[in-house]
């Protein structure tokens, strides 16, 4: 099951850094996630799952950079599984960033700034540290 999740949590941050505008779709979820693009299954799956909800207005925004609040909330829809009972989204937002944080899979400098937006590195880093996989870097030969 964490291999799926992580596979699908990939699949995830795929969309999020997509540059490309997709092409609006009847079929799908999303109207902007055709029923023909590799990404419709994944996302498709998120959403069923309740991994994510999309930016409202049924549009996944797949061309826009993902905020560290934002993806806090997949990783922690996702792989944290309990729900927490607060009573406004923001504060519901910000324990689950503290949670994501808690658990490794946030950096410091992203739990402090979760308005921000992640660039590639950050997001791959914190994908691999939350499915438990080793980082390995070839330059230094040794793992993060």
């Amino acid at each position: 099951m964490k291999v799926k999740q992580f596979f699908g949590l990939c699949a995830a941050m795929l969309l999020c850094l997509q540059i490309a505008v997709l092409p609006a779709s009847a079929a799908g979820r999303f109207s902007n996630v055709p029923a023909g693009s590799p990404f419709y299954e994944s996302v498709t799956y998120l959403a069923e799952c309740g991994i994510t909800a999309g930016k409202g207005g049924h549009s996944f925004s797949p061309e826009r950079p993902i905020t560290v609040r934002e993806w806090a909330a997949l990783l922690f829809r996702a792989f944290d599984g309990s729900t927490l009972s607060c009573d406004s989204p923001k504060e519901r937002s910000e324990l689950g960033i503290q949670r994501c944080y808690q658990n490794g899979w946030l950096g410091v400098s992203a739990a402090i700034s979760p308005d921000g937006t992640l660039c590639r590195g950050e997001l791959l880093l914190s994908a691999f540290h939350t499915a438990g996989l080793p980082v390995y870097n070839v330059n230094r030969r040794k793992e993060y």
